[in-house]
């Protein structure tokens, strides 16, 4: 007999790099993959204008400003193009740059728990190779969670950080 926990699942993901951290994309959560032109993207941001991809008008937004409220990087941090991810729904659709896409492969992807299960956009954790702890998050989820004109997608300027002390304790046995 073999019993696999259902909190446990093994997704085709993309491995992310923005701001200082990498995340795990579930390909599943992804409507498209794509190279935007740097100039392109940089004018829709200015202009605060969609872009169009694949027939749909799309948001430019910044993976980093979303997850931690991080400026966009300076134009000339990316060479020709600017990699985005496409997701959303009918209802509203973003084209979310990333710094890089690091590689494509098979992660499993364990639950938080309870604890998070109301963090928008959070699908779970994994480790890569190399033990790095790595968030999957859910795009589809997160766009979804964006309120529509109360949330900048894209910040071209950092806000002040402050210093905050986290403690998380999950007593269950598993």
């Amino acid at each position: 007999h073999i019993r696999i926990p259902p909190n446990v699942s093994v997704n085709g993901a993309l491995l992310v790099a923005a701001g200082e951290r990498s995340y795990a994309i579930p390909l599943d959560g992804l409507i498209a993959v794509d190279n935007v032109d740097v100039d392109v993207f940089f004018d829709a941001v200015a202009e605060k204008r969609n872009l169009s991809l694949y027939g749909m008008d799309c948001e430019p937004a910044y993976l980093a400003t979303l997850c931690q409220g991080n400026a966009l990087p300076e134009q000339a941090t990316w060479n020709n193009t600017v990699p985005v991810m496409i997701a959303g729904s009918e209802d509203r659709y973003m084209a979310i740059a990333v710094d890089d896409v690091k590689q494509a492969l098979e992660l499993v992807i364990r639950s938080l728990g309870v604890q998070f299960s109301n963090v928008p956009g959070v699908a779970g954790a994994t480790t890569t190779v190399d033990g790095q702890a790595v968030v999957a998050l859910d795009l589809n989820a997160l766009v979804d969670s964006v309120d529509m004109g109360q949330h900048t997608n894209v910040s071209v300027t950092q806000e002040p950080e402050e210093n905050l002390l986290v403690l998380v304790v999950d007593d269950s046995r598993f």
